[in-house]
């Protein structure tokens, strides 16, 4: 009794602690259920260890602030880094696969599987990336394969190292998150990366500290504190675009003559589109046979939207 409230005292997440029974809870039923451990869930001892865990409020993910969007466009426009060997910099790989992910929408559980590669029609303009399925693992959220098509184009500008991002990327074995190795500390300090391990794979909580670490880097330099306080989640990279295309609305009024596709805007339909997960299933199967299709090198593809 009472061991749960000591365990929870000092809990520094954003529940407050209020997960850490559950989790607890989940790990004594995996020992009884998989390895015959002799534990009674119902018991006065793990109730009062690891204690049902009710409902728990949901946890919104904050939208990518601007002044985020641009520290990953500056840290992945810079020089590299003199100091690391062969001048590899993984700070500015990181930030650059990270930013195809904001620019794309897709979460950091679908930002490990994807296959960034150079865009057929426009290689050095359009970034192109393919989620699908993998050693009988689905893909996306839906569970069919999912093609991604966004502008190479960020709130600076252009980004003009698009080609030689996916060269760096293919020579890593493919995967935009492949692990690093260097010091003490790099981990959640990636710039003392000193390499990047070729046919390896971040996992999705690794990725998520990588951004950290990339946000603490000059000029931003935003701490611990402020990173969690500002709401950014694995989620976040996936709902921006959408929330972004909603503060613009449909025929917005601005201070300049836009192109015409910018004028008109964005209308409800649109917005569903940018932020939808679910797909009918003839959608899902036209996916399947474009992944298909490109897993046997026969180029097709699907086409990209304007």
């Amino acid at each position: 009794e009472g061991e749960h409230d000591r365990a929870t005292a000092n809990a520094r997440g954003t529940q407050g602690g209020a997960t850490v029974g559950h989790r607890l809870r989940g790990t004594l039923k995996a020992l009884r259920d998989h390895f015959g451990c002799p534990i009674d869930l119902d018991g006065p001892l793990v109730e009062g260890a690891a204690p049902t865990c009710g409902a728990l409020p949901p946890s919104p993910a904050a939208s990518l602030p601007v002044h985020v969007c641009c520290q990953l466009e500056i840290v992945a426009g810079r020089d590299p880094a003199p100091a690391l060997p062969g001048g590899a910099d993984a700070a500015r790989f990181y930030a650059r696969s990270i930013l195809l992910v904001a620019l794309t929408s897709i979460r950091l559980k679908d930002a490990v599987r994807v296959r960034f590669s150079p865009d057929a029609d426009r290689p050095g303009t359009r970034i192109y990336g393919l989620v699908a399925t993998r050693d009988g693992r689905k893909g996306t959220k839906d569970g069919a394969p999912m093609e991604l098509f966004a502008p190479a184009e960020g709130l600076l500008g252009r980004i003009s190292w698009l080609p030689q991002h996916l060269t760096d990327i293919s020579a890593a074995g493919g995967n935009a998150f492949p692990d690093f190795c260097g010091p003490h500390g790099c981990r959640t300090h990636v710039a003392r990366a000193e390499a990047i391990i070729p046919n390896t794979c971040l996992a999705p909580t690794d990725v998520r500290r990588v951004f950290e670490s990339i946000m603490a880097l000059p000029p931003l330099k935003l701490s611990k504190e402020q990173i969690t306080k500002s709401g950014l989640r694995g989620h976040s990279f996936h709902g921006t675009l959408s929330d972004i295309a909603r503060s613009i609305g449909e025929n917005p009024r601005l201070p300049f003559t836009p192109s015409p596709d910018l004028a008109q805007g964005f209308n409800a339909t649109e917005l569903g589109e940018l932020g939808r997960w679910e797909r009918t299933p003839q959608e899902k199967a036209d996916a399947r046979q474009a992944a298909a299709i490109l897993a046997g090198g026969g180029g097709g593809r699907t086409e990209a939207p304007d």
